[in-house]
């Protein structure tokens, strides 16, 4: 598993995400279909090589998020956690699909911060 998989998921499945990538200008379930298509090849290029079926990417990103969490002063990590620690891995395909879709690092945490500073649940 990569964090294209988690990408793919976040996309389809978590409210805060998809009205971050609807309000930055892109459409998640464009993305979505995009990286589903690209799975097949994503997957072979993250694990190759790899014991475990958890790719180096996939421990990268979870351990950003857990960071990223961390600094906010939250117990949990996030749907935007995630979505800010494969933003901040430029040379992971993730990060690649999102800038070229218009979403950039700064504009998703500030989008976010404003979410959080509104009230408004992240969990999901």
């Amino acid at each position: 598993m990569g964090p294209e998989q988690v990408l793919c998921a976040l996309l389809k499945q978590s409210h805060l995400v998809r009205g971050c990538v609807v309000e930055l200008g892109a459409d998640p379930d464009a993305l979505a279909e995009v990286l589903e298509r690209a799975l097949p090849l994503l997957n072979r290029w993250a694990c190759s090589g790899e014991d475990s079926v958890i790719s180096r990417p996939f421990k990268e990103m979870i351990e950003a998020a857990i960071e990223l969490s961390r600094l906010d002063s939250l117990r949990k990590v996030d749907s935007g956690h995630l979505l800010l620690a494969m933003l901040a891995r430029d040379e992971e395909p993730t990060a690649l699909l999102l800038t070229r879709a218009g979403l950039d690092i700064s504009a998703v945490a500030a989008w976010l911060a404003r979410q959080r500073r509104e009230g408004r649940p992240p969990t999901r």
